[in-house]
This record gives structure tokens, C-alpha cells and sequence, in this order.
């Protein structure tokens, strides 16, 4: 059986039947799983973003959350962000290879999509928590890179004259900050292997390229005019670690 990811765009496309999806492909997929030649891992940032969708219209999120749970495992589902690191992470340090990412479907989760009688009320509810906690981290990453862009400036350190320069310095930097999110006795384990190393486990991999291009936007811009890290940008980054928890399995 091979295990696949499905981000929120190529839902929609199934959902939609756009870019090019037909009918058939839609079949042919529920045929595949069927026959348990494949199963589609969810995440929390697949439901996060297809639960948003009830905010424009209650009818499209019936047919897009109904194809979502037509298509996805109902068993597992791709290990949340931070279990997920940690765990790459704690593998890393003990000199363990590439391991099962997914987990268990939570019960709170499998009690939510089976719909409980008053649905509307928490789903707008989540809707709003959803959003709030997007926008929060985006803002707080814009303003992580103002103040790092003003500190800059005061102590007048130029600008890096590429995207290759900027990884060189700062890569290993953002190695750490997945590091430190584990206990101490794990943190010491990586930095003794070694951070850099750390660029080869996928899900940091993925990680640090997301952090250091928001920098490149947020610090620099790519025209020299800096911009503000986008809800759809904390968004994209989780689908992109999720999508590598599968990649090889």
C-alpha cells in the first residue's frame, strides 16, 4: 500500500473538478483506495483549512468536507507540526532512520466529523479560532523580521547578496529552533551530531527553507521592498512538512 498526501489545493481541484480533474480521476482514485492499493493521510492543517470553508458558504464546505472524508483514511493521519519535528528530531539524536509519521486519529477529532447536532454553531466557532491563530503567527513572524530588519540597520550589516548567501549564514540557525522545541537531553544528543547534518531529515529540511525565505521577504524583500508573512504562508509551510512525512513511504 502506498501512502499519499493531499494538500487543500488538490482538494478543491477534486471537489471542483478544475485544473484539468475529471470524473474518472475523481473514480479512479476512491477505486485505488478501495482496492487498498492507496491510502490518503489527513492533518490538522488539511481539516484547519477545509473547516474554513464554512465561513463562505455552508453548502460547498458540505461537498468539499464530504469528498475530504470520502477520500482520507479514517484510521491515522500525518502527525501534527511539532510532534512531527520533535519526532525527526529525537530519531536524529539516537541515530534512528525514517519511522511511521503518522498517528492515531484523535477520538475529539473522529467525535467532531461525525457531526454533532449543533455543527454550525462549533463549526463557526473553530472557523474564527482558525484564523485567529494564522493570523496571529503571521503577524508575529512580520514582526520578528521588522525588528530584526531595524536591528540591521542600526548596526549596519548590509544585505545578503542572494537566497544561497542567506542560507549559508542563517540555516543552521533555523536547524535550532526545531531543536530547542525538544527536552534538553535530546537537544544536546542533535548538537553533538551535529545541526548542519540536520538539513539531510526532510520535514527540517522543509522547515528552514520556509523560514529563511519568509526572512528573505520579511528582512529584504526580493526587490529590496520587504513584506508582511501572509496568513497563506504558516499555511503552505505545514502542508509542505506534512506532505514530507510521506515522502519515501
Amino acid at each position: 500500500m502506498i501512502s499519499v498526501y493531499f494538500d487543500r489545493n488538490v482538494f478543491s481541484a477534486l471537489t471542483e473538478l478544475r485544473d484539468g480533474v475529471t470524473n474518472d480521476d475523481v473514480a479512479a482514485i476512491k477505486k485505488a483506495i478501495a482496492s487498498g492499493a492507496v491510502r490518503i493521510l489527513s492533518s490538522f492543517p488539511l481539516f484547519e483549512e477545509t473547516l474554513t470553508i464554512f465561513g463562505k458558504s455552508a453548502e460547498m464546505f458540505t461537498r468539499h468536507m464530504g469528498l475530504v472524508l470520502d477520500l482520507v483514511d479514517h484510521s491515522r493521519m500525518v502527525k501534527p507540526f511539532d510532534l512531527l519535528v520533535q519526532k525527526d528530531c529525537y530519531d536524529y539524536a539516537v541515530g534512528l532512520g525514517q519511522n511511521d509519521r503518522s498517528m492515531t486519529i484523535p477520538v475529539r477529532l473522529r467525535e467532531f466529523l461525525d457531526f454533532p447536532g449543533d455543527r454550525d454553531q462549533l463549526l463557526r466557532a473553530l472557523v474564527t479560532d482558525i484564523r485567529d491563530y494564522r493570523n496571529d503567527s503571521a503577524a508575529n513572524l512580520t514582526r520578528g523580521m521588522l525588528a530584526a530588519r531595524a536591528e540591521g540597520d542600526r548596526r549596519n550589516v548590509g544585505w545578503p547578496k542572494d537566497f544561497d548567501q542567506l542560507w549559508d549564514g542563517l540555516a543552521e540557525t533555523a536547524v535550532a529552533l526545531c531543536v530547542d522545541r525538544c527536552p534538553r537531553e535530546i537537544r544536546q544528543k542533535c548538537r553533538k551530531r551535529g545541526l548542519k547534518k540536520m538539513l539531510r531529515v526532510k520535514s527540517i529540511n522543509l522547515f528552514t527553507l520556509y523560514y529563511i525565505s519568509w526572512l528573505e521577504t520579511g528582512l529584504f524583500g526580493l526587490q529590496g521592498k520587504p513584506r508582511k508573512v501572509k496568513h497563506s504562508d504558516v499555511g503552505e509551510m505545514l502542508h509542505a512538512v506534512s506532505a514530507s512525512a510521506l515522502i519515501g513511504s
